[in-house]
Parts: C-alpha cells; sequence; structure tokens
C-alpha cells in the first residue's frame, strides 16, 4: 500500500515566501495559491479561510514528484524512451498522486485527502474504503495533529457541506493472506464469455436498451468505453451479472432472435449460476462497489427461483452500501465530480427498490431504514444523459420519469412495510392508516401529464408506451392492495361484517387482472421487476380469500361474491397460461404453480365452472372440506411460496 500524505504532527514556523525547505500545502498548491503559515497554528491562512484540511507533503512524495519531474526532463532529450517513461510516470501518479479523483470504472487508487472508493474495477486494489462512524468522524480532527504519519495514513478527511460530516478510512481489501492470482470470479466470467462470445456486443448494448434505461445503474458512455478498450479493468462478477441478466431480453433482440442466423439462446439456468458463483467469490474475498451493482442486477434478474439466496445477497448488498456510505448524501462533497454522485445515489436507489419490493414480496422485513439514510430521491434531469440527440433524449426522458415514479411509489410503500412489520405499535392506531391514504394519495396528485394517465386510469394499454410504464402500473396497484388488505380489519361492523373491506379488495385484485388480460407482447417483453411474479399470486391468494372467508351477508349475496371472485382467479390464470404459452412470460410462473390446480377444484365446486352452483353453505369454512372432499385442506390450499423454489439464486 502505498503511503498517503500525513498531517505534520506540529505546526510549521512561519514559511518564507517561495521556500522549497518547506513547500506549499496540498490544497493550497491545488488552488495555486501562497501559503501562508503563521508561527503556532496548524492551518496555513487560506486553509483556515477555506475551512480545509492543511496537509503538507510527505519527503517521500517529494522524491516522488522530483523524480517525475527528472524523468521528464531526461524523456524530453531521449525521445526513443518516451513510450517506456509515459508507462512508468502513469503508473507512479496512479500509487502516489495526491489528491488525484479516478473514474468510477478505472483500477486507479486513491491516496492522500481522496474521495471514497467508487470504482467499478476488476481484483487489482489491495485496499478498500470504509466509513467511519459519527463518533470517531468528531474526534478524528482533534487526533490527526496527535497522531503520526504512518497512523495517519489510513485516515482520509472527507468533508460534506451538512452538519453531519462524514469520514473515510482505509481499509485492506482481501482476507490476510490471500495470494491475487486469477479469482474464482474471473474464471466464471471468462466461461461466460466463451459461451456468449460471438453476441457479448449485442447483449451490452441490449441491457443498456431493455434493462439500464429502465432500472439505471450504470453510466452507458464510460461503461461501453472502458468495455471496447480495455474490459479487463471491469469486475467479472459485474460483467458475469450483466450477461445473465440480458438473456430474459435475448429474443427482444433482431441480431439474437433472427431466424436466419440460427442463434439458440445458451441455457439461463447454468449462465445464472456461473454468475451467483461469481457475485459469491467477489462478495467473499474483495467485496466492493462493483458488487453491490452485481447484487443488484442479480436479485433483479429473471426468472426469481431463490427468495433465501435473494435475502442473503440483499442483506450483504446493504451492509457493504452502508460500509462505504452510499447511504449519505453526497450532492455537496466536493472532491469528487458530479458523475460520481449520481452513480452512488444510482446504486443507492437501486438498493433501495429492490429492498423494499423484495421485502413486501418474501414477507420479511426491509433492512433500510429511513432514518438511516439521507439520500435525496432521484429527479429526471439526474439521470438524463446531456450529449445525445433530440429523440434519444426523449426517450431517455419518458423512461427516467417512469423509474422517478417508481422509487417515489416504492417509498410510500416504505411507509406501508413500516406499519406491517412493527411489532411495537398499539394496534389501535386507525389514524396511522388514514395517514398512510393520505401519503398514496399525494404520490397520485404529484403525477403529471401522459404519466398519471399510465398510472392512474391505465391507459398504458392504448397509448404510446413508456419503457417500464406497465410494471409501474403493476406496481401501483401492488400498493393499491395492499392498503386494501391492510385496511379491512379497521372497517369490521357488526352488521355487515367484512363484506365492505372485501368489496375493495377484490375491486383493487380485479385491476391487477384486467391489466394482465390486457398485456401486449411489447409490453411482456418490456421491463418487468421480478417481485411482480408475486403481486400476481398475492392478486389470487386475495380473491380466494374473498370467496371463503364468511361475511354477515345475505346466502345469495354470498354466493355470488364468490362466484365472481373465483371467476377473476380463472381469468387471470388463463391470461397467464396464454401469456407463458406465446411469449414465455416466466413472471406467470409462479401464480401459476401455486394455483393453477386448487382453483379449478374450486372452480367446479361452487358452479363457476361447467357444474351447477352448490348449496352457499358449502363455503363456510367448517364444513367446506366435509362437501368437498377432492380439494386438500386448508394448508395445502395456500402453499407455502418457500415450495416453489430450488437452491439456486436467480
Amino acid at each position: 500500500m502505498s503511503t498517503t500524505s500525513g498531517v505534520l504532527a506540529t505546526a510549521p514556523k512561519d514559511r518564507p515566501y517561495r521556500s522549497h525547505v518547506q513547500p506549499a500545502c496540498l490544497p493550497c498548491r491545488k488552488r495555486k495559491s501562497r501559503c501562508k503559515v503563521v508561527a503556532g497554528k496548524a492551518s496555513c491562512l487560506f486553509c483556515e479561510a477555506y475551512a480545509t484540511e492543511c496537509v503538507f507533503p510527505t519527503q517521500k512524495e517529494r522524491r516522488i514528484s522530483t523524480a517525475r519531474t527528472e524523468t521528464r526532463v531526461e524523456t524530453a532529450k531521449s525521445p526513443g524512451k518516451r513510450v517506456r517513461q509515459v508507462a512508468q510516470t502513469q503508473t507512479t501518479s496512479q500509487t502516489s498522486q495526491v489528491g488525484q479523483i479516478p473514474s468510477p470504472f478505472s483500477g486507479r487508487r486513491l491516496s492522500g485527502t481522496a474521495a471514497p472508493s467508487t470504482k467499478i474495477n476488476a481484483d487489482g486494489d489491495e485496499d478498500n474504503t470504509h466509513i467511519v462512524g459519527p463518533v470517531e468522524a468528531k474526534d478524528s480532527r482533534v487526533l490527526a495533529d496527535y497522531l503520526s504519519t504512518e497512523t495517519t495514513a489510513s485516515w482520509r478527511p472527507w468533508r460534506s457541506g451538512t452538519q453531519h460530516s462524514v469520514l473515510f478510512r482505509s481499509i485492506r481489501k482481501r482476507p490476510l493472506g490471500f495470494a491475487l492470482a486469477q479469482t474464482r470470479s474471473a474464471r466464471k466470467c471468462e466461461i461466460l464469455e466463451k459461451m456468449l462470445e460471438p453476441w457479448l456486443d449485442e447483449l451490452i448494448d441490449l441491457f443498456f436498451l431493455r434493462v439500464n434505461s429502465c432500472f439505471p445503474i450504470l453510466d452507458k458512455t464510460s461503461f461501453v468505453e472502458l468495455f471496447c478498450n480495455d474490459r479487463s479493468r471491469i469486475s467479472p462478477a459485474l460483467l458475469s451479472a450483466i450477461y445473465a441478466h440480458t438473456l430474459t431480453y435475448w429474443n427482444s433482440s433482431p441480431a439474437l432472435s433472427s431466424n436466419t442466423n440460427a442463434v439458440k439462446c445458451p441455457d439461463v439456468r447454468f449462465i445464472w449460476n456461473q454468475a451467483n458463483e461469481a457475485i459469491y467469490s467477489e462478495l467473499h474475498l474483495s467485496p466492493g462497489i462493483s458488487t453491490i451493482i452485481g447484487i443488484i442486477l442479480n436479485v433483479g434478474g429473471r426468472p426469481t427461483t431463490s427468495i433465501l439466496g435473494n435475502s442473503m445477497q440483499l442483506g450483504s448488498a446493504v451492509s457493504l452500501a452502508n460500509s462505504l456510505g452510499l447511504n449519505r448524501d453526497p450532492t455537496e462533497w466536493d472532491n469528487i465530480p458530479e458523475h460520481e454522485k449520481q452513480l452512488r445515489k444510482r446504486i443507492w436507489w437501486g438498493l433501495f427498490v429492490h429492498d423494499k419490493w423484495c421485502s413486501l414480496a418474501y414477507g420479511t422485513p426491509p433492512r433500510i431504514q429511513r432514518s438511516y439514510h439521507d439520500v435525496p430521491l432521484p429527479q429526471i434531469n439526474d439521470l438524463v444523459s446531456h450529449d445525445l440527440t433530440d429523440d434519444s433524449t426523449t426517450e431517455e426522458r419518458e423512461a427516467a420519469s417512469i423509474y422517478t415514479a417508481l422509487v417515489s411509489l416504492t417509498d410510500v410503500l416504505d411507509l406501508y412495510l413500516e406499519k406491517i412489520y412493527n411489532l411495537h405499535e398499539d394496534d389501535q392506531k386507525p389514524l396511522a392508516i388514514h395517514h398512510l391514504s393520505d401519503r398514496l394519495a399525494d404520490w397520485e396528485a404529484s403525477l403529471r401529464g401522459d404519466l398519471r394517465r399510465i398510472v392512474l386510469r391505465g391507459t398504458v394499454i392504448t397509448n404510446r408506451d413508456y419503457p417500464g410504464s406497465a410494471n409501474l402500473r403493476l406496481a401501483y396497484l401492488a400498493v393499491q392492495l395492499l392498503r386494501q388488505r391492510v385496511e379491512p380489519d379497521t372497517l369490521f361492523d357488526g352488521t355487515m361484517g367484512y363484506s365492505t373491506g372485501h368489496n375493495a379488495v377484490r375491486k383493487a385484485a380485479e385491476d391487477i387482472v384486467f391489466l394482465v388480460e390486457e398485456l401486449t407482447e411489447d409490453q411482456l417483453a418490456d421491463f418487468w421487476l421480478p417481485t411482480s411474479a408475486f403481486t400476481l399470486a398475492s392478486a389470487a391468494t386475495s380473491l380466494l380469500r374473498c370467496a371463503l372467508e364468511p361475511t354477515a351477508v345475505s346466502a345469495s349475496a354470498s354466493t355470488s361474491t364468490s362466484t365472481t371472485s373465483i371467476s377473476l382467479v380463472k381469468q387471470l390464470l388463463n391470461s397467464l397460461k396464454r401469456h407463458r404459452e406465446s411469449s414465455g412470460w416466466d413472471v406467470a410462473d409462479i401464480c401459476l404453480t401455486q394455483y393453477g390446480e386448487i382453483v379449478e377444484k374450486l372452480a367446479h365446486s361452487t358452479g363457476s365452472g361447467d357444474t351447477p352452483p352448490q348449496d352457499p353453505a358449502i363455503l363456510m369454512p367448517d364444513v367446506f372440506m366435509d362437501n368437498v372432499p377432492n380439494v386438500p385442506d386448508i394448508d395445502a390450499m395456500f402453499p407455502s411460496l418457500w415450495d416453489v423454489f430450488t437452491n439456486n439464486s436467480f
């Protein structure tokens, strides 16, 4: 590890003008201003005025700087040595230059008072950055004047414009004693690239067209440039996740799905297994920014076959993100360029979205709490490039508007999750329910123009589609269904029973049924969160509950309600079967697996199929099993989601 700049143990004496015995401090050299130090003070006048760390170069760094100057002079005298000397100079500057900010995709190491690492690089670096706790951060400024140069080298001061200071320190990236060689993740990525080698460029283009446009994580320009010029500098685990994630959209590419080329999509399960091993290897040996992005793509990949694996990866990603300070707002940080600030925000909100929707789908509490992060909600201008054509910018803005609406909707969902999983909240708080409904209403009121019609009125089916618009519409209906499923218990009436709540739940689930029924082929091939599969299963569960749970209404009304609910479930399953057969829509798999056989038996017993309806008394749970002997017991009727999955994580 290179030695970084240290803070002088004692304040320097009054520095004479143009003195080379005591050089200027690093901030003054960067500002190109005179470094004036007054005897008895730890900071020069300019650093004291700007409230910056007054850091002076060590003797070693001064020797390196002198050596670089001598090298340039010697190279000018001997042009034949220029290529070799330039390479050596670049290597030296990557490990020793103070204040140099790396590209998000570069492999440069940080030194001195530099920024936290925001790199999507391969395994070459020996160190990483780790955020320092708030209590220790307050003490660091006092201790810095008394620590030795070697000790101070592991601390990286980092100022924020807010009242909460942020500090990072250097830590070892890999386990002690681990020899750097070709890693397991690199070998797995090599296997995938050998299988996909003729179509790598098409897959990368397809990723940014279908995935990254709707769920923006990476900057296309810088990533593609690095992929084309020096692919070895990109994390192999990240590349593997991109390849596996994009295979879902294989048939959406004319170049890949063309019959004339006789191109066959590789085995998706094998590709995902290799990508999983690459992620787990990097997570164990050298976790970093690239690992978090890889996990986001892994958890967001389809088809979903393991909620245990996804939960483990999400937990690791959230812990790693907190360690790297991604939960802090970098807007006012002045040591990193704007594109790195945007990258940090994109990664955090991508992780935030998956954490909340997976919490709803898997039935587990979310890991991210709103009081522990201050990253602002993304805006359209944060996601749109400014160097594109007018047509490209328009399409990108449309996709960005959908994504920003999805993130803000997820923020509303988080409020419901806090209520659902709070074990210490008083149950008798009806105002809390109304407050949540008001927040959802405020979100609806914030929608404008086409976006409002797409989300609220469902005109996504008839209008020109925005990228990811059908997924947003389904996400909104999922929150509406959740709201109605949370509220019925507060709507119980001694006379009407649960009928009011059941009607609202059935109406919310019915909207989901109609949306699925009207999906077009293009929309089926569009971007979908994998947790959408659980939304469909949740709609079917809600409708079956409305059909089976007793209500204090007349027998004829109860029969009608039950028949309507089961008919809606059949309608949903028929639509899912059609989409699965015609377009290979894997989002339908979970609902079909859980309820395909059960609903057929229920439809037969209640008369919603081809047979006449039976007495409504059979709808009562205590006599239902006696009248329908072929229907499994109540535990088997609503099987656990865990039974659907294998042990693979994708």
